[in-house]
C-alpha cells in the first residue's frame, strides 16, 4: 500500500547542492546550485481534471493546473526558486497521465506513448489522493514550463466519473554555486535532478541561463 513516507524521505535539506539537469536550448547542461532554505508543505490543493466516460480515448483532456486567473500553480512566480511536487488520484481506478513540459509526452518505452495504453499512467490506487507517492515527484522552476495532466477511465463500470488530483508542493530557494570551489567530499554529494525527462530535457528559463554565462 503507498503510504507518504516515501516523499517525505525524498525532500531536501539545506545544504544540499543539486545539479540541475536542462536543456540550454540545443545541448544538455547542468546548474549548479544549493538550497539555502525551505517551505513544507505549501498544501494539498485539489484540482477537478474532469468526468471522464468509460474506456474513451477522449477521457479528461489535457489539463495545466491553474488558478481562476490562469497562473500555473505548480511552477513558481519567483526566480531562484524551486518546487518539488507529489500528487495523489481520487478515484482508485482512474489512470493519470503526464505531459512535461505541457506538450512533451512522458513514460513512453517505444515510440509515442498514447493515452489509454499501457504504460506513462500512474493509478488511484498506486497514488491515492490525500496520501500521494513519490513516483509522482517532478521539479519545477520559474518559465521552464508546467507539467499537464490527463485523465482516463479504464473499466466500462462507471459508465463516467470526475477525476481529482492533490498536489503536495514543497519550496526550496537556491543560490548559484561555482563548482570551482567545492572540495572533493561536496562534490561526491552532489544531487543531480533531471527536468522533464533525457528525452527531451526541459529548456532552461532564461534568468537562470544567464546567470550561468
Amino acid at each position: 500500500m503507498p503510504n507518504a513516507s516515501g516523499i517525505y524521505s525524498r525532500r531536501l535539506s539545506n545544504g544540499d547542492i543539486l545539479a540541475l539537469r536542462m536543456s540550454d536550448g540545443g545541448h544538455r547542461k547542468a546548474y549548479n546550485v544549493k538550497v539555502i532554505d525551505s517551505e513544507f508543505p505549501i498544501d494539498l490543493q485539489e484540482f477537478s481534471l474532469g468526468s471522464a466516460s468509460a474506456l474513451a480515448a477522449a477521457g479528461t483532456g489535457w489539463s495545466l493546473v491553474q488558478d481562476s486567473s490562469s497562473n500555473n500553480l505548480l511552477e513558481p512566480g519567483d526566480d531562484w526558486e524551486l518546487y518539488q511536487v507529489f500528487y495523489g488520484i481520487h478515484p482508485s481506478y482512474a489512470w493519470i497521465y503526464r505531459r512535461y513540459p505541457g506538450n512533451v509526452d512522458r513514460g513512453s518505452l517505444r515510440g509515442t506513448r498514447a493515452t489509454g495504453g499501457q504504460t506513462g499512467y500512474v493509478s488511484g490506487a498506486q497514488s491515492p489522493l490525500r496520501c500521494p507517492s513519490e513516483r509522482t515527484e517532478v521539479f519545477t522552476l520559474k518559465g521552464g514550463g508546467s507539467p499537464s495532466y490527463f485523465g482516463y477511465l479504464p473499466y466500462a463500470e462507471p459508465s463516467s466519473v470526475t477525476m481529482r488530483m492533490s498536489f503536495y508542493i514543497g519550496t526550496y530557494y537556491l543560490e548559484k554555486v561555482d563548482v570551482k570551489t567545492l572540495s572533493n567530499f561536496e562534490l561526491a554529494r552532489v544531487k543531480p535532478i533531471t527536468f522533464g525527462g533525457r528525452k527531451a530535457l526541459v529548456v532552461a528559463p532564461s534568468w537562470l541561463s544567464d546567470a550561468f554565462k
